[in-house]
């Protein structure tokens, strides 16, 4: 073998050394690229999955909310109801009572009997 040939040989032996190399560190590279993306799609996971519980506690709040409006509006309409039979029924057995207490002010004060509400 040659000199010539001895050098084109250690030249190419070289070359793949280094292209082995180089692929070996881009490999690494990569790697750590996929890394640093798991990483950030963890933790962008666990942020959706608070913001989802944080959420569905606010919707059951806000329908437990509804529902205790709901009650509250139903015993104000019946309390509302039986305080106007109960005032009906005193001017009734009293029918002086209208005199002394207009209609104006119980209408101001309890609402319309005859009024939907």
């Amino acid at each position: 073998m040659s000199l010539m040939s001895k050098l084109l040989a250690g030249m190419l032996a070289l070359s793949m050394a280094i292209g082995a190399g180089i692929g070996v560190y881009a490999a690494y590279e990569h790697s750590k690229v996929q890394d640093a993306q798991l990483t950030a799609l963890t933790l962008a996971t666990k942020q959706a999955q608070a913001n989802a519980a944080a959420a569905a506690s606010d919707a059951a709040a806000t329908r437990a909310a509804f529902g205790l409006q709901a009650s509250a509006q139903a015993a104000a309409k019946q309390d509302h109801a039986a305080t106007t039979a109960r005032l009906a029924s005193a001017v009734g057995a009293y029918p002086a009572a209208s005199e002394v207490v207009p209609e104006g002010i119980w209408t101001a004060i309890y609402g319309d009997a005859n009024e939907a509400k």
